[in-house]
This record gives C-alpha cells, structure tokens and sequence, in this order.
C-alpha cells in the first residue's frame, strides 16, 4: 500500500484517483497520521426485472413426468382392512405386514 502526504496527494490527486480506480491501494496521511484510503466506487447495479429471462429456459414436454425408477422407492398404501384392523388393536395384526417377508425390525434371521 502506498503512502502519500496531504501534500503529495493535492499535488498528484488526479494521478492517485487513477491509480485506487484501477485497484491500487492508496493511502493519505496528514500531519497527525490520521489517515484516509482511496477506494473505487462500485458502479450501481440495475434492479432486478422480472421475467426477463422469459423465453430463455426450455422446460421438456416430460418434466414433471413420474421417473422410470420411482415406484421402487414408493412404500405401497395399506390396505382399508389392514387400517381397521391397526384402529382396533393399536398395533399391526399378526401375519399383515407392509414390509415383504424377512424385512422389518425385529425380524430375526
């Protein structure tokens, strides 16, 4: 970071405004050592306008289409007998599981 006293920079100020707009850094210190940086200031940017990329993305005729794949990560619904039978007992009845057989807590073997 460059230096320059109060005095330099009156002098060369046109120099040292060129210098901070092309990313250098420039420092000014006065007598008391109290001193101030040279910054380029960021251009405003425009506000946002909705929809302007209108026409520029293509959405597939298939986008929201099921996957090939989906099904087999899909739990099956129960069935209503299976859900009166849970409503009564509080517990899935014996011999009526969601799982297939051999898959579930619990299951030994």
């Amino acid at each position: 970071m460059d230096r320059y006293s109060l005095q330099d920079a009156k002098i060369y100020l046109q120099q040292l405004i060129s210098d901070a707009q092309h990313g250098k850094a420039v420092l000014i210190v006065d007598d008391n050592e109290q001193a101030v940086q040279l910054i380029p200031v960021a251009e405003a940017r425009k506000p946002r306008r909705a929809g302007s990329a209108r026409g520029l993305v293509k959405m597939a005729a298939d986008f929201d289409d099921p996957r090939a794949d989906f099904d087999e990560h899909v739990i099956p619904k129960p069935d209503k007998s299976f859900l009166k039978e849970m409503g009564r007992r509080g517990k899935p009845p014996k011999g009526n599981s969601l799982l297939p057989s051999g898959e579930g807590a619990g299951d030994e073997g």
